[in-house]
């Protein structure tokens, strides 16, 4: 009989801590809902406040871009065209530093044929040919 009463108190402790945790979590559910109904409106009023500065910066863009344009026609027709240029000035705008490069390694090379041909200078290998 004592086993049967200690088995109803069980079930009655059981019971309540059940109807506290089913209370709780009804609790939880509305903050959860409170919370997310909240997390909603920021968003709206974030996506609104973005589409608002999202027009106010469009409209400030295309104007920035406007005036861009403008100075770089300004630039243009204040650029002297090349014939106003010195020689010197056209030249370094044309020539690219692998061309300078370039045409300073054909110098030396001319310079060096010049060398030789004008000084005698020959090849080991040359001086064995007369022979």
């Amino acid at each position: 009989m004592d086993n049967v009463i200690d088995l109803k108190k069980e079930l009655y402790i059981a019971l309540q801590d059940s109807s506290e945790i089913v209370s709780y979590n009804a609790k939880l559910q509305d903050r959860y809902e409170k919370q997310e109904k909240k997390i909603n409106r920021e968003r709206e009023q974030w996506d609104r406040d973005r589409k608002k500065w999202g027009k106010k910066l469009g409209g400030a863009n295309t104007e920035i871009q406007k005036l861009h344009t403008h100075d770089l026609e300004l630039i243009d027709e204040a650029r002297p065209g090349p014939e106003a240029l010195p020689l010197p000035a056209v030249a370094s705008t044309l020539m690219s530093p692998l061309s300078a490069y370039i045409f300073l390694i054909l110098l030396i090379i001319a310079v060096m044929w010049f060398v030789r041909r004008t000084w005698g200078l020959e090849r080991k290998s040359d001086r064995f040919w007369d022979m």
